[in-house]
């Protein structure tokens, strides 16, 4: 995940509605998050949800389904709402 916000960001998976924290990135900065496997099985949706740290408001992106071995590239930009992300396939 690179985080281009001005803000260090807190990063959570919702599945069914209930948020899980995967990490904080710190402003300006670059981390891998890994999604517990858990997350990578059966057909829900997942949605990201970034919440600047501090703030109890956040931004729920598109929903998107994660299977095993894929990987999430995410970039997070200064207004929230047009953060982007990509699925990789191995």
């Amino acid at each position: 995940m690179d985080n281009n916000n001005w803000s260090d960001v807190i990063v959570y998976l919702v599945r069914y509605g209930n948020p899980v924290r995967l990490g904080r990135v710190r402003s300006m900065g670059r981390e891998t998050l890994r999604v517990p496997p858990v997350y990578t099985t059966g057909a829900a949706p997942l949605r990201i949800l970034l919440r600047p740290f501090g703030s109890k408001e956040g931004v729920e992106l598109d929903p998107i389904t994660v299977q095993p071995g894929q990987r999430i590239t995410l970039t997070v930009q200064n207004h929230l709402q047009i953060s982007s992300f990509f699925i990789l396939s191995r």
